[in-house]
């Protein structure tokens, strides 16, 4: 077991490598000149190549992404001693700026606001994670109950049922699903609010930044319940489409397990049918339900962004969106490699637990 542990720990070690790669290359190949996004439009063509210079942006693309990666001042150390290996001596590069790199948590400074990326990054992070969570648990909690009744009733009218909102739940473009959810639950029938993650008049001492969470360590129920309104719509929203494909996945894993040989030799043992079902059905039709789950997540950071921007949640989601608008490069660089670094880790959460559902893949 440790030795898959390790193995795979080392594995993503080169992917992170390859994700850090293909953003900074996606945003910098992008057009649009992000000098000319931080002036206006009667600055002179002097002010914008200083501004580029300044900013490193006159430097090969491989060299602003060394720079990207260890700081401006490692590259310089880095750039002085490859001159002396190399016979081609140069001064000491003067740093300008005290961007530290990736590599050690600096994803920079907002072009539009100047604040620092990871700062605001860890500030609207528990929003997009309390929403993802709560997105994955309904999608769960009724996707494989939906999976495991229209295997058992296969060929009936639950099985039809069950599948026809699987079907339903897949095709459902979220944007519409969210503003007709908001017509309908909080403007006609005002059971929900209409955006945000808590109301104004409510007081709640932040500890975590998740609001359930601190709800119930502080022990203030009038916090949670008005949490838990604002977060129940947009998470049936967000978690609405890997709902149907957790469903569909489901059925179709089980259908196959139940035709295997254990199945029927449980059956003829005199088994009941909810432990034939439960103990020997179901966990070895585990592993591709566990896969498509890792792979939604990866949809719920995506989602995240049409859902918050829709809700007004305060989260990750609608702060990217609101950078694309300002075209704010630098925190659409640094937001983006931040979620595909936590879609990295969560695969890597999926394939150890693999390990623990069957105990075969340890060895391999």
């Amino acid at each position: 077991m440790a030795r898959y542990i390790v193995r795979r720990l080392l594995m993503t070690i080169p992917t992170l490598l390859g994700v850090s790669l293909v953003v900074f290359m996606f945003v910098h190949l992008i057009p649009g000149d992000p000098a000319r996004a931080m002036t206006r439009e009667n600055t002179s063509p002097e002010a914008i190549q200083m501004i580029r210079e300044r900013m490193g942006l006159n430097k090969p693309l491989w060299e602003q992404y060394i720079i990207y990666m260890l700081g401006n001042d490692t590259a310089a150390k880095l750039e002085y001693h490859w001159g002396q290996l190399t016979g081609h001596p140069i001064p000491m590069p003067e740093v300008t700026s005290s961007f530290r790199g990736v590599l050690r948590g600096d994803l920079g400074n907002s072009l539009v606001t100047g604040h620092s990326i990871t700062g605001e990054f860890r500030v609207r992070f528990p929003a997009t994670f309390e929403l993802a969570v709560a997105g994955m648990l309904f999608a769960m909690l009724i996707g494989i109950p939906a999976g495991i009744i229209a295997a058992v009733k296969r060929s009936t009218i639950l099985d039809t049922a069950s599948m026809f909102v699987a079907l339903i739940g897949v095709s459902m473009p979220i944007y519409w699903l969210g503003l007709m959810g908001i017509m309908l639950f909080a403007v006609v029938l005002h059971l929900v609010p209409t955006g945000g993650r808590l109301d104004f008049d409510v007081e709640l001492r932040l500890l975590t930044q998740l609001y359930i969470l601190d709800s119930l360590i502080t022990g203030n129920l009038q916090a949670l319940g008005d949490a838990l309104r604002h977060l129940i719509l947009p998470a049936v929203v967000i978690g609405t489409v890997p709902m149907g494909i957790i469903a569909r996945m489901t059925r179709s894993s089980m259908l196959e397990a139940l035709n295997q040989d254990y199945v029927r030799t449980a059956r003829s043992k005199g088994l009941r049918e909810r432990a034939v079902i439960l103990r020997h059905t179901l966990k070895n039709a585990l592993l591709p339900i566990i896969t498509i789950i890792g792979l939604e997540i990866a949809y719920l950071f995506s989602g995240a962004v049409l859902t918050e921007s829709i809700f007004a949640w305060p989260g990750v989601g609608r702060w990217l969106f609101q950078s694309i608008l300002y075209r704010d490069y630098t925190v659409i660089q640094g937001a983006t490699l931040a979620i595909a670094v936590i879609f990295v880790f969560a695969n890597l959460i999926v394939d150890l637990s693999y390990a623990v559902v069957d105990p075969r893949i340890r060895y391999r």
